[in-house]
């Protein structure tokens, strides 16, 4: 159950990343609205922010206020959009040359239409990109569903973990088998999309 509970929340947030983020940084990259830049550099302001800083309001509005506590809605929204994601894509999609979209445009292609089948397609790699970090993000997450679970049943694989340890012992045997199984979803990915890695490092950082 620890398992498909981490399954469910990094899946979910992964799919919501790539799908929010992607959009965004396109409307970032590419759009013209009114304060586009004020709202983007508004967005990168609250990086500088640490993480923990943030836990506190961030319990306090879900639990209390949304009444949400023990619940894959308590462990899946605040994660639902990156702004480093948002960012990253941003860089990626400026490098699109603009005569794509306006071509796009004078065939009368509409906004939904131009995004799915033309400017997602070309901006993949960085997609992928989105997806390996964030699902490494938040199946290797621990803080906040120790925060927001109370009973088991609704526990992801790292917080589960703990239960082997109580005050007098810990089952070190079960512990191990289950960080184990917890870290090879990990290896898997790893191995399997190392390419997507090394691209992410340099990813909207060269032009042209």
């Amino acid at each position: 159950r620890w398992i498909l509970n981490s399954l469910i929340v990094a899946g979910v947030t992964t799919v919501s990343n790539v799908l929010f983020t992607g959009m965004a940084g396109y409307a970032f990259a590419k759009m013209k609205f009114p304060g586009r830049n004020w709202l983007f550099w508004m967005l990168l302001c609250t990086m500088m922010v640490p993480y923990q800083v943030i836990q506190v309001p961030l319990y306090i509005l879900v639990v209390n206020v949304l009444k949400m506590s023990d619940t894959y809605s308590a462990l899946i929204l605040p994660g639902i959009a990156g702004v480093y994601n948002i960012f990253l894509v941003k860089q990626f999609m400026s490098s699109i040359p603009t005569e794509i979209i306006e071509a796009a445009k004078i065939d009368g292609c509409s906004q939904g239409r131009l995004y799915f089948q033309i400017i997602a397609p070309i901006s993949k790699t960085v997609l992928s990109v989105v997806a390996i970090f964030t699902f490494m993000d938040y199946w290797n997450s621990f803080f906040w569903p120790l925060l927001v679970t109370q009973s088991e049943k609704m526990e992801t694989i790292q917080v589960g973990l703990t239960n082997f340890r109580f005050a007098n012992t810990t089952y070190f045997s079960p512990m191990m088998a289950g960080a184990l199984i917890a870290a090879l979803p990990m290896f898997i990915l790893f191995f399997s999309l190392q390419k997507y890695f090394l691209q992410g490092v340099t990813v909207g950082a060269i032009k042209g």
